[in-house]
């Protein structure tokens, strides 16, 4: 089930630009920053003294193009979960509307929408472990 709210995404223009101003004008540190492969990185910030929520900057334009059932308009609510095929099934015998089980290189996850249409997404995170 859901453990607790992990992240929350923005779909920034430009992630360079977006870490500088979370950064040098907010007070933020960069969390974590590394590669995803060709024209991506992943760029975390958050709060020096916080470690339970943090703001992941996503290029807009390549997670349009990459992931195609996430809405990149507004910002994510990432939920961190555990046994997460049990979360799903769950979730679905409840009636909530789901989106497809994927296993990416961050991690296995799934969408779901609430009763006015807004999407989220739940993550078994898979930190330091890529999945082929």
């Amino acid at each position: 089930m859901i453990e607790r709210i992990e992240e929350i995404t923005l779909y920034v223009k430009d992630q360079d630009v977006s870490k500088e101003f979370w950064t040098k004008k907010i007070g933020f540190i960069v969390k974590e920053e590394h590669p995803l492969g060709p024209n991506m990185k992943w760029v975390e910030v958050g709060p020096a003294n916080d470690e339970s929520t943090n703001i992941v900057l996503y290029d807009i334009n390549e997670m349009s193009i990459k992931n195609k059932i996430i809405d990149v308009s507004h910002p994510s609510l990432l939920f961190k979960a555990v046994k997460i095929e049990e979360t799903y099934k769950k979730f679905k015998e409840r009636g909530i509307k789901v989106g497809e089980f994927l296993e990416l290189p961050t991690g296995r996850m799934f969408t779901f929408k609430d009763p006015d249409g807004n999407s989220y997404i739940v993550r078994e995170d898979n930190k330091g472990v890529m999945l082929h």
